[in-house]
């Protein structure tokens, strides 16, 4: 499963956005069909470290991507720390989710933005190890907390109108936001976004 890690790079950048860019890391994996080496499968992340000064962290949530920059606006204020409306013990049917955790407020922050696996490949856990592979990566040496808004591929609902098109849009959801529950991930309260805490661990030898 072939794998980078980048620093995105935006000719156009102002000295600023240089500096916000300074603590991103995109990761990106995907994986390949024999023989003829079609893509079959392929994720994309963003990380956000803290660095030294958190009044900047929405700047650089923001200099990442259009969607880390949404993440920040929902969940996070100015300076990073989980908005008061979020922080509270979420009590489902099953567990207890723990949003008053304050390791919230100081961890490096991963942002699952795309995800594309071939229909023909679908259901072979070819996404759970994209993702995982991914996690696994990014949480090297240190804590994060990762955080995706499941929706539906344009691709699947682009042709569709009218109650069709919303039926296959809520059923690509449903799907998504099983898909990722199964990792681990579980919303944050009543927003569109679900979130999983990784812990870090060593490289191996």
């Amino acid at each position: 499963m072939p794998s980078t890690v980048e620093t995105p790079g935006n000719q156009n950048a102002t000295p600023n956005d240089e500096a916000n860019l300074q603590y991103v890391k995109t990761f990106s994996a995907n994986m390949e069909a024999a023989p003829d080496g079609a893509c079959i499968a392929t994720c994309t992340a963003h990380l956000v470290e803290r660095g030294d000064d958190p009044s900047r962290f929405h700047e650089r949530m923001k200099a990442a991507s259009e969607e880390t920059g949404e993440l920040a606006e929902d969940l996070f204020t100015p300076d990073g720390r989980l908005l008061p409306e979020h922080r509270v013990l979420q009590i489902t049917r099953n567990e207890v989710l723990d949003w008053t955790d304050p390791s919230l407020d100081s961890d490096d922050v991963l942002t699952f933005t795309h995800i594309k696996i071939a229909k023909a490949y679908r259901r072979k856990g070819l996404g759970k190890d994209l993702v995982q592979g991914i996690l696994h990566e990014a949480s090297e040496g240190k804590r994060l907390s990762a955080f995706v808004a499941p929706g539906a591929l344009e691709s699947e609902y682009k042709d569709l109108e009218g109650e069709e098109r919303a039926r296959v849009i809520k059923e690509q959801v449903d799907i998504c936001v099983q898909f990722w529950y199964s990792l681990g991930f579980r919303r944050v309260k009543k927003t569109n976004w679900m979130a999983l805490m990784v812990r870090p661990h060593a490289r191996a030898a």
